[in-house]
């Protein structure tokens, strides 16, 4: 049995290398396809803490093809209303970085929010999800009695 102090090193690390997460009980890397893309981020979540109501937010996330081939975007998208998620729909070859730019307008939002991004690829990892968090706070001040 692995031990998981690390495992969980070795994930920490593999993320912060934009590499592709990997998990099996050995903690090692599966042998790939050859000439195929696999798309690794620095980062798959956002949290923004308190935000006042009406705010606009946007992050960029960061991507890079970690494969031996080129991997295409095909879709990036949320289903909450007041959020755009924006990319280039192209290929990216072997090293290539990319974004992802996610904007969202918190005017008709309220309380805790889990905003998902759903990214489709060809990439032998795909497809990913990306998170967004946030607490929208309210402005309207309670009623004094």
């Amino acid at each position: 049995m692995a031990n998981p102090i690390r495992a969980m090193a070795c994930l920490f690390a593999t993320f912060l290398m934009f590499q592709p997460a990997f998990s099996n009980e050995d903690a090692q890397l599966e042998a790939l396809p050859t000439y195929v893309g696999m798309i690794g981020f620095d980062s798959a979540r956002k949290d923004f803490g308190d935000v006042a109501q009406g705010d606009m937010l946007e992050h960029t996330f960061l991507f890079m093809n970690n494969g031996l081939g080129p991997f295409e975007i095909k879709k990036a998208s949320s289903g909450v209303s007041g959020v755009s998620v924006l990319t280039s729909l192209k290929s990216f070859e072997t090293d290539e970085l990319g974004e992802i730019r996610v904007r969202i307008d918190t005017s008709q939002m309220e309380g805790p929010q889990y905003i998902r991004v759903r990214v489709e690829s060809d990439a032998h990892n795909a497809p990913s999800t990306l998170y967004v968090l946030a607490n929208v706070v309210s402005e309207t001040a309670p009623e004094e009695e």
